[in-house]
């Protein structure tokens, strides 16, 4: 697909935009208005729950998947029990506080370690005994039938809307 001119951006937004109901806006709107939030609400129950992002992130620091063979695992080690043996105490203090990491988490401190657990979770799926949930799916823990539906269907209104974004920019 050519890259769009500007002008051409510029009247599919526009185009977009009119079509847009102001339901959908006020949506999109409200979500970027909650993940504001939500990440601030995060950093301060981090904080006062007691969990330590400091030393999290400096144990991370010193087992970082790319330097494994330094510390003496194999090339290919048991990826998920590599995951257990490294992280295992941290998602138990985590899951303590009150707020179980989620897979965005390692993201933050070890992003090969994060691609190569996609790469993995797409193949195999998550094993029972690791308890690292992508964000998203712990959301929906707790929630009764309608409102997993709802927040679903919230989903799928804001990837829509991403897509329609991303169409428009190119």
């Amino acid at each position: 697909m050519a890259k769009k001119t500007r002008a051409e951006r510029i009247a599919l937004i526009s185009e977009w935009l009119e079509t847009a109901s102001d339901e959908t806006l006020t949506r999109v709107e409200k979500l970027q208005k909650r993940v504001t939030a939500n990440t601030k609400l995060s950093q301060e129950f981090d904080a006062q729950a007691g969990f330590d992002w400091d030393a999290f992130a400096a144990h991370a620091a010193a087992n970082q998947w790319r330097t494994r063979m330094e510390r003496g695992y194999k090339r290919y080690p048991d990826f998920f029990g590599f995951i257990q043996e490294v992280y295992g105490p941290w998602i138990e203090k985590a899951k303590a506080a009150g707020r179980p990491l989620v897979q965005a988490d390692i993201a933050k401190v070890d992003d090969a370690l994060y691609t190569r657990l996609l790469v993995m979770v797409s193949k195999h799926g998550l094993p029972d005994t690791l308890d690292l949930p992508a964000a998203k799916d712990l959301a929906l823990r707790g929630l009764n039938d309608e409102d997993k539906e709802r927040l679903l269907e919230r989903r799928r209104l804001t990837r829509e809307s991403v897509q329609l974004y991303r169409l428009a920019k190119d």
